[in-house]
């Protein structure tokens, strides 16, 4: 187990194989990574039109389709890739230089 190969989670598994077990499609084995997570890729162009009716009848084809669809982008958990870089200007925190820093016990 653990080896990206199990059809079921276990608690050994890497968090990104236990979490992406909902990911009907995976890829093969990748040999610089120990799982079977999709590689990371930009989302998809936004849907124009729906697959099939939105219905009450539909609706666990169209979770199945959501899934599936951004499973390499939004919903791709996987700790062995990395994290695609932020682009624009580095984050500006902006504080009060004459605030007076106080505990916050919670």
């Amino acid at each position: 187990s653990g080896n990206g190969t199990d059809t079921q989670a276990t608690p050994d598994q890497p968090p990104c194989l236990r979490n992406n077990q909902m990911v009907s499609q995976q890829l093969p084995d990748i040999p610089h990574r120990s799982c079977s997570c999709p590689d990371r890729a930009p989302p998809p162009p936004r849907p124009t039109s729906l697959p099939f009716p939105a219905t009450e009848e539909n609706r666990d084809r169209l979770e199945r389709h959501l899934l599936d669809l951004y499973a390499a982008s939004a919903f791709n958990v996987c700790e062995h890739q990395p994290l695609p870089m932020m682009s624009g200007p580095p984050l500006q925190l902006n504080i009060d230089p004459n605030a007076i820093p106080k505990p916050c016990h919670t």
